[in-house]
């Protein structure tokens, strides 16, 4: 399955697709369309393909000017476990590289069972925990260049 999937940086145009993965996923909340709307507009969102039907999306934001923060990743119920995750963070790896960040971090809600084993086989590390309105919140970094 691999090799047949495209991964594209999107645009506004493709805030219907995006929506699309929002409304498979059944989250107890989501965001706005113009969340989307503004990250799409930036080049923030990676667009995951298979057979020209989105499958999946990563959204990335630059905080303190200077930090790239993994805000969302989120793959389709049918394509869950098939590497479209990884092939994401990686294209999103490639991407920060070519723009001269060496690491990024990302967080994940401590009930969130899926985050706890695919961050740390993709070499996050856990840097602490916060406690958030919706419970407490899991902190990972990455550092890019690492042997």
């Amino acid at each position: 399955m691999n090799d047949e999937v495209e991964i594209v940086w999107g645009s506004v145009e493709q805030l219907d697709d995006v929506k699309k993965l929002e409304n498979e996923a059944e989250a107890n909340w989501g965001n706005p369309d113009s969340f989307f709307e503004e990250e799409l507009a930036a080049g923030r969102v990676a667009i995951a393909y298979l057979d020209n039907e989105p499958i999946g999306y990563l959204v990335f934001q630059v905080i303190w000017g200077n930090t790239p923060f993994l805000a969302l990743i989120r793959v389709s119920p049918s394509s869950q476990r098939s590497g479209v995750g990884t092939l994401l963070i990686q294209h999103f790896e490639t991407r920060l590289q070519g723009h001269g960040f060496d690491s990024f971090v990302t967080s994940s809600e401590r009930v969130n069972p899926n985050t706890k084993e695919f961050f740390p086989k993709l070499g996050l590390k856990p840097i602490g925990a916060l406690e958030m309105k919706h419970g407490e919140e899991l902190f990972y970094i990455k550092y890019l260049n690492a042997s």
